[in-house]
């Protein structure tokens, strides 16, 4: 269920990856904090 609508609805995956990769952004890590442009990029590969 949930593949046919992602395969009918491929904007959903596109949106879904970016939100994912702006919460992986705004994590810190000790003084380390990557921002939204790099965990979007991570988050999508």
């Amino acid at each position: 269920m949930v593949a046919e609508l992602l395969k009918s609805q491929p904007e959903i995956v596109l949106f879904a990856s970016l939100v994912l990769g702006y919460l992986i952004g705004s994590f810190r890590i000790g003084p380390i904090q990557l921002g939204g442009v790099c965990g979007t990029a991570g988050g999508r590969q």
